[in-house]
């Protein structure tokens, strides 16, 4: 009798300590949970100053049909030619990794805590210091004090574990009414060719 009243009590136990590590594991990999990518950031303009509008081709380039390398090349702007660029997409093909040192509250609309040794994923870079990141399934944006020494950056808060692979794609259009994509903005001015 006492064996089976013991092996009872032990079932009992192994079963409320396997609930409890089942839902550890599951805060864990849901805190830790990366996004889906390829992520898609449209008219995401990623770097300071930058703006959608008229443009310079600054040497001739290849516009493309979609915001892919592999589709067809539909039409070319020459160096010179003025177009217009109409919008853009960031498209995330491998989040960077961040590693919290310290704790700390960041993302002035949408404030997150993080906590020392919590992860998080940045999917590019924005401008200003800023970074997009996902954090518990949520996007985010803060400064980080990883790429330079920004005023009011708290040091030794963030380690930069892996960089994001990030591609940016700008719509095109010239004069002729012809659309197409291009990833090559370093080709172009927005205030003309320096």
């Amino acid at each position: 009798m006492t064996v089976s009243v013991y092996s009872g009590s032990m079932k009992l136990f192994l079963a409320v300590f396997l609930i409890a590590w089942g839902a550890t594991v599951s805060a864990v990999s849901q805190s830790s949970e990366q996004p889906s990518v390829p992520y898609y950031d449209w008219d995401a303009c990623p770097f300071e100053g930058c703006s959608y509008g008229e443009w310079e081709a600054c040497a001739t380039t290849p516009i493309r049909k979609n915001h892919d390398k592999n589709t067809p090349i539909v039409f070319k702007v020459k160096k010179g030619t003025a177009v217009r660029a109409s919008t853009g997409v960031v498209i995330t093909t491998q989040p960077g990794i961040v590693k919290v040192l310290k704790s700390i509250t960041i993302d002035e609309k949408h404030p997150v805590s993080l906590k020392s040794g919590d992860v998080f994923y940045t999917l590019h870079y924005e401008g200003e210091g800023y970074d997009l990141f996902w954090y518990n399934g949520e996007l985010h944006s803060a400064q980080m004090e990883y790429h330079n020494d920004l005023p009011g950056a708290v040091k030794d808060t963030f380690q930069l574990v892996r960089e994001p692979k990030a591609d940016w794609w700008v719509q095109i259009k010239n004069s002729a009414g012809k659309v197409g994509w291009t990833n090559e903005t370093r080709n172009f001015g927005i205030a003309g060719c320096q």
